[in-house]
């Protein structure tokens, strides 16, 4: 699966994504996974599954008569960049001021904060 330069997942196609990173899936498989949730119709995820090949987030085998849909990134690849384009976007690329917003909202819990603290040692490492 590839790493570098992964490309970026709307929010709707994050959901079909997490599907897919779980286990391979048919879209009936992912229309019925999704049903409760979302309520998409067959058209509307097998519309999503075309951009998303198009746009090399997922792959296909024919199997039979369904398709079998994979993911072609790796889950880390794509929330790091999505990470990145977050910060980016909200906190101009800056850690320090994500971290301090949630400070300021008592949003970090005392479990979150000392997390932070033993990634920030071995960061220092």
């Amino acid at each position: 699966m590839e790493r570098k330069n992964s490309p970026s997942a709307s929010a709707e196609e994050w959901k079909l994504m997490t599907l897919l990173w779980e286990a391979p899936r048919t879209l009936m498989q992912m229309v019925e996974a999704l049903k409760e949730e979302k309520g998409w119709a067959k058209s509307t995820v097998a519309t999503m599954l075309n951009r998303m090949q198009k746009k090399g987030l997922i792959h296909y085998e024919e199997r039979g008569r369904a398709r079998l849909y994979f993911p072609a990134v790796e889950q880390e690849a794509v929330a790091l960049r999505e990470t990145h384009s977050f910060l980016q976007r909200v906190y101009r690329g800056s850690v320090g001021m994500m971290l301090n917003a949630l400070l300021e909202e008592d949003r970090l819990s005392q479990e979150e904060i000392e997390e932070l603290h033993e990634i920030l040692r071995k960061a220092d490492r």
